[in-house]
């Protein structure tokens, strides 16, 4: 090819830049964007952005016809430094001048737009690119068996030559890949099957996943580039094998969020990362398999049936069946209230309650068996409640405290101290938040949530049975809980074995789908414990009944 008039030296191109190192509009770089007379252009996401003028071109119904490009100064030949052959470069006609290489895109069997890429690795455009043709389209005619779509110019020119006569075709850049693809949508989906191979990074990836999804699926297929970032690094490094074996077995293009189960066999082989611990309690243990962490248990009660006390016996044990550290947020009593009632489980005496005698020993051994065995990490309530401020302790209890567990008693005074006054909204909006952080934060969560009034007569708090429906205010909570507990007790009973006997129910199981009655718990007045066991096993210390 005969060298003939250049549209423009290359030197001016460079001296026509207004203003250099500027933030790029696309967010990808801080000082990689750079002003021309006719263009902008971000040299790190190498996308292109036109003046006022193109702009309005680009998007007027009826755009004008671009005009030519004067013919190029340059001439055809290998470039040995990226291992492309002759016959590869003139098939492009990609010209060469005083080692500048020129990409010339075409409309119609014109050269509509030039980009030359500098010796520097910068790039500057002459002429209507976001009219343009794909970089190659005019080498390959429509209709054929397949293409092979790039993200760059030397990447359609290595991958042709390594994939011997395959049609390759190169968008602009990651940026303007899906206008590109618009643009000329006829031309790529006369093809039985499309390839999509752009560079193997964060923003190369992104971009291929949104091109890919303008074409029917069952067209499309994508590499998978493992051993280097694009194709011009494959054949620079001579690795044309490992890239013909990669596109021969491109995999199908599945959108965001679907996954084929062919390709998650190691997944499912893999033990689950979540922690899991058996519950205290035999019943309940035999239902749900455990507590784990990723899931958010809710349990629910009427009034004084015994909703803290049960939480009280899992934070024990928490504390002396693991070694993880347990957050504990009683919102309803003071710090004393809450250590003397986990300190009493262990002492198996109420040592909150003025005439239970105890030495001075028991005391201290409860407490270091509990309080203060250091990593019990307790939240002062009194003050703000607000959903932010309980978000933003529980991610301190496991950011900064290292706390698996953290137990929420109870999520309806929560609710109390927001002042929009929709209860069920700020029910919803803070069960959502809490179940996200259990999953982002790989924790568990039991909360406490309370119960609206038995519409059948008879109250929970004279053993009515409890269902999903009876949770007060929302949906919300039984929707986005894992596991949900409910605490049956009849404390207005004349007969005290009856009066003591906690029914605890599976509503929900997410993880077993096995609900109903699980256990019976008995409350022994004398020592203040929840223990499983028969119905008819007498009570312990009844006399001491407070």
């Amino acid at each position: 090819m005969n060298a003939v008039k250049s549209f423009q030296d290359p030197s001016l191109l460079k001296k026509s830049s207004r203003r250099k190192h500027l933030p790029c509009p696309c967010g990808t770089s801080s000082d990689a964007y750079y002003e021309y007379d006719d263009h902008d252009y971000c040299f790190s996401c190498s996308k292109y952005f036109p003046k006022e003028a193109d702009v309005n071109a680009m998007t007027s119904i009826n755009p004008s016809p671009p005009e030519a490009v004067s013919t190029v100064t340059g001439t055809i030949a290998a470039i040995p430094d990226r291992k492309l052959d002759y016959k590869t470069v003139e098939l492009y006609k990609v010209l060469q001048d005083n080692g500048n290489h020129k990409y010339p895109y075409y409309k119609d069997g014109k050269i509509i737009a030039v980009k030359t890429r500098y010796p520097n690795k910068e790039f500057s455009v002459q002429g209507s690119i976001s009219q343009a043709e794909l970089f190659g389209q005019n080498a390959f005619p429509a209709g054929g068996k397949s293409i092979t779509i790039v993200e760059g110019e030397l990447d359609a020119l290595s991958a042709h030559q390594m994939l011997v006569n395959e049609p390759v075709v190169s968008v602009t850049s990651a940026g303007s890949a899906v206008n590109d693809l618009k643009r000329n949508y006829e031309y790529v989906n006369s093809f039985k099957q499309i390839v999509f191979a752009f560079d193997n990074d964060r923003v190369g990836q992104d971009a291929q996943k949104k091109a890919a999804a303008l074409f029917d699926p069952k067209k499309v297929r994508m590499m998978k580039l493992s051993h280097h970032k694009d194709a011009s690094d494959y054949l620079t490094n001579s690795n044309f094998r490992e890239f013909y074996e990669a596109h021969r077995n491109a995999g199908p293009f599945t959108p965001d969020g679907i996954v084929a189960g062919s390709s998650i066999y190691d997944i499912l082989l893999k033990k689950p990362e979540y922690q899991s611990i058996p519950y205290p309690w035999k019943g309940v243990q035999d239902y749900t398999y455990g507590l784990r962490t990723g899931e958010l248990v809710t349990l629910i009660a009427g009034t004084g049936v015994g909703k803290t006390q049960f939480m009280r016996e899992l934070v024990y044990h928490l504390l002396t069946k693991t070694e993880q550290n347990v957050g504990v947020m009683f919102l309803e009593e003071p710090l004393r209230d809450t250590g003397l009632g986990l300190m009493s489980v262990h002492a198996n005496k109420r040592l909150f309650i003025p005439d239970t005698e105890y030495t001075k020993e028991e005391f201290d051994e409860s407490y270091m068996a509990t309080v203060g065995s250091g990593r019990l990490f307790l939240y002062d309530s009194f003050g703000s409640n607000n959903v932010e401020r309980i978000l933003s302790t529980i991610r301190y209890l496991v950011r900064a405290l290292d706390c698996k567990y953290v137990v929420l008693d109870h999520i309806s005074i929560v609710v109390s101290d927001q002042s929009s006054g929709d209860e069920r909204r700020a029910l919803d909006e803070i069960a959502t938040k809490l179940k996200t952080l259990t999953v982002e934060l790989n924790i568990c969560i039991i909360m406490a949530a309370h119960l609206k009034r038995s519409p059948n007569g008879q109250s929970h708090e004279e053993g009515a049975q409890v269902s999903l429906a009876d949770i007060r205010g929302t949906a919300g909570i039984g929707q986005l809980s894992n596991i949900i507990l409910a605490l049956e007790r009849n404390t207005q009973a004349d007969d005290p074995t009856e009066r003591h006997i906690v029914r605890v129910r599976v509503v929900k199981n997410r993880f077993s789908g096995m609900t109903g009655l699980a256990t019976h718990l008995r409350y022994q007045p004398g020592s203040g414990r929840l223990l499983e066991e028969e119905p008819d096993t007498p009570v312990q210390n009844e006399e001491n009944n407070q």
